[in-house]
């Protein structure tokens, strides 16, 4: 689990549910080397999004909002702009 409040600037967040195929996760480079989010975005935000059924969640987050993400969930965000966000991540 994990929260994260944003203070200044926009985030782009993506979600990816844990029941996702395998397959699926490692055609975007899920289940390897991590890379930065703005890497990862460019190299692979349009396969995710047009990937058939429910697995993709996508929101922008601006000042005053606060982001939830699940235990299990995959994400990956992106500054749009300069940010200051308080985050925990918990059990």
């Amino acid at each position: 689990h994990a929260w994260g409040h944003l203070l200044e600037g926009t985030k782009r967040w993506i979600f990816i549910r844990p029941e996702t195929p395998p397959e699926l996760l490692e055609s975007v480079g899920l289940g390897g080397p991590r890379l930065p989010s703005a890497n990862w975005f460019d190299r692979f935000h349009q396969a995710v999004v047009a990937w058939p059924g429910d697995y993709v969640a996508e929101c922008v987050q601006r000042p005053g909002e606060l982001v939830y993400v699940p235990a299990g969930w995959h994400h990956a965000v992106l500054n749009l702009s300069w940010t200051y966000a308080i985050t925990e991540n918990y059990a």
